[in-house]
């Protein structure tokens, strides 16, 4: 997923002021000078990420009025996975069922990108999280263009998830 952190110094006591109780956005984009695409997740035209702890509040010894404090945020769908629980069959592609947990119990709106499977079984998620049903799902994955694969990993990149075969990954034809 997309996670990290920011180290805050603060001269006006933000924290105390605006209380983070863990259901804020972060909206933010950068990127690097000279390439076209760089980041995005503004409101505008992203997805702001969600903060979900303050930590490591340190006074600062040279100022009484400054304090330090990390805010750590991830995307949307890492918070959501861990708040929500699957109990569900599933029958057909696994890239369907994949594609079934990402939009309607992570409430994703990034692009999914997979390469299709040959697997066409029935699966029970018998309360799981997403990420542990779409790992268990990965277990099960055949691909389609290669036979003969290691299996399947699930992804997230700043601007989709994927779905794909290790062989893929590697470039083999």
């Amino acid at each position: 997923n997309v996670a990290g952190s920011i180290i805050v110094y603060d001269m006006n006591d933000i924290r105390t002021l605006f209380p983070i109780t863990g259901l804020e956005k972060l909206s933010l984009k950068f990127g690097t000078p000279g390439t076209a695409s760089g980041y995005d997740f503004s409101e505008e035209t992203g997805v702001p990420l969600q903060i979900y702890k303050v930590d490591k509040v340190t006074r600062d010894p040279t100022n009484d009025k400054g304090q330090l404090y990390q805010i750590f945020f991830c995307s949307p769908e890492m918070f959501r996975n861990a708040t929500t629980k699957i109990s569900k069959a599933y029958a057909g592609p696994v890239e369907d069922a994949v594609h079934d947990i990402l939009r309607n119990h992570l409430k994703s709106k990034k692009p999914f990108h997979f390469e299709p499977t040959a697997t066409n079984a029935k699966y029970v998620i018998p309360n799981l999280k997403p990420y542990e049903a779409i790992n268990f799902l990965a277990t099960q994955a055949q691909s389609k263009k290669f036979r003969v694969n290691a299996g399947y990993v699930f992804y997230e990149t700043s601007e989709a998830f994927h779905f794909r075969s290790i062989d893929s990954m590697m470039g083999f034809d």
